[in-house]
């Protein structure tokens, strides 16, 4: 593949890429460290991730990366995208640390992979540096749901009838404590309410809430999604 011809894969896979998100923004380059360079952007990061509504935010990184040989230096250009940062709620405070912490962290493993596998590659230098954002749409627990037919006639799941917003407690606790009958009914759970810590977690129960849940009460939570596409 000639040079001209690698820009061009590379352009279209980028350009491939990009379309997967709602909006893109270029960050400066005006240093070759990272860290400079999340500092130095700091204000437009802030500002483009400053709302209440989720998101997935990615790093996106053309790199080029140089191995020695006997006769000359080998390049190798590539367009590397840190794992989805899930930002919830992202006050200015929140989004410093995410900056400092970790969009550093997830981009330099990026680039450390790439050399660890590279058999003698190293970061020559960074061509583009772009912030990513895509919608999130988180699941949650809320109050009483009507189960698909498909699902209910199955008579496998426990669907709690409560009005309130802690279907996720009353749930966790059917598991715990199950009923003789009438299982669906919160009155059975009631008196095990209390023997459940939440500490600062609020309901309805957030997923990003359930790790935190599960340290809280030394048990292990799974949590499946019904699509009604598939």
């Amino acid at each position: 593949m000639t040079s001209s011809e690698k820009q061009t894969f590379l352009k279209e896979a980028r350009k491939e890429a990009f379309n997967r998100y709602l909006q893109t923004i270029d960050l400066s380059l005006s240093s070759q460290n990272l860290e400079q360079v999340l500092l130095d952007n700091t204000n437009i990061i802030v500002k483009s991730l400053s709302n209440k509504k989720p998101k997935k935010v990615y790093l996106l990184v053309e790199a080029t990366f140089k191995r020695p040989s006997k006769n000359e230096e080998l390049p190798l250009k590539t367009l590397l995208s840190t794992k989805p940062i899930i930002v919830l709620n992202s006050t200015p405070s929140k989004i410093h640390h995410l900056i400092q912490n970790e969009f550093h962290s997830a981009i330099t493993k990026e680039i450390d992979d790439v050399v660890l596998r590279g058999s003698g590659f190293s970061l020559q230098c960074i061509d583009t540096f772009t912030l990513a954002i895509a919608r999130y749409q988180p699941l949650g627990g809320s109050s009483f749901i009507q189960l698909p037919p498909f699902i209910a006639n199955k008579k496998a799941i426990i669907n709690i009838k409560n009005e309130d917003n802690k279907c996720f407690m009353w749930s966790v606790l059917a598991k715990l404590y199950p009923a003789d009958k009438n299982a669906e009914r919160v009155s059975k759970y009631e008196q095990y309410a209390d023997e459940l810590q939440f500490g600062e977690i609020k309901f309805p129960v957030k997923i990003d809430d359930i790790p935190i849940f599960e340290s809280l009460n030394d048990v292990s939570v799974n949590v499946y999604a019904h699509d009604e596409k598939n």
